[in-house]
């Protein structure tokens, strides 16, 4: 038993694509497989991994694959959400062929080989949504003095713009001017580590303008 896990240990990832992995899940089920994607829409310890010439004009979401990390792996959902890389998993196609509630990866234990890429949350395909518009600048006034508290003590220069939702959820940003966020879950719960932004939602509460 210990010499044929050692063995299995030992067998070399199979190379494929997430293409190849959609239209024939049987062939590889079980595998130890390799390849390269663009890491998308994480939360905790599972993201998405989509291809790597995907656009948020080209998405290819039937070729989005759930993707759970090795527990060994440090914390990865902001450091690597929208890179493009080259990893390790084990391929396991139970959830393309049924719903699964709780871990819903298809490609489990993966293990990073290589950061190719990061990208803005701009170019971010699957959580991209809910726009935000200009809102009142006389809310980011109201509150720029708490937001810059919350930021490193070499971004408190920078500009301060208030947003809101079609929603009327109000979030207000500090930037570099001119380079602002184009969503909410960009904003807020889905940025990148190249994004120059820090946002914080506010809420009007006992006559004036609070961050959350």
């Amino acid at each position: 038993m210990i010499a044929a896990l050692v063995l299995a240990a030992q067998v070399a990832p199979v190379t494929v694509t997430l293409e190849q992995l959609v239209a024939a899940p049987d062939k590889y089920a079980g595998a130890q497989v390799k390849l390269a994607g663009q890491v998308d829409a994480c939360w905790g310890m599972m993201c998405a991994v989509c291809p790597t010439e995907a656009t948020p004009a080209t998405v290819k979401r039937d070729q989005c694959l759930a993707i759970g990390f090795a527990r060994d792996q440090p914390s990865l959902d902001r450091p690597i959400r929208y890179s493009g890389i080259i990893f390790t998993a084990s391929f396991d196609p139970t959830c393309l062929r049924e719903a699964c509630l709780d871990n819903g990866a298809v490609l489990r234990g993966a293990v990073i080989e290589t950061v190719m890429r990061r990208r803005p949350s701009a170019q971010g395909l699957l959580w991209n949504h809910e726009p935000l518009y200009p809102a009142s600048p006389l809310i980011a006034e109201a509150v720029h003095a708490q937001l810059r508290a919350d930021l490193p003590a070499d971004r408190r220069s920078q500009a301060v713009q208030a947003f809101v939702t079609a929603d009327k959820t109000y979030f207000v940003c500090a930037s570099k001017p001119g380079v602002w966020p184009t969503s909410w879950s960009a904003a807020t719960i889905a940025e990148s580590d190249v994004d120059p932004w820090r946002c914080r939602r506010v809420t009007w509460l006992g006559g004036r303008w609070l961050l959350d």
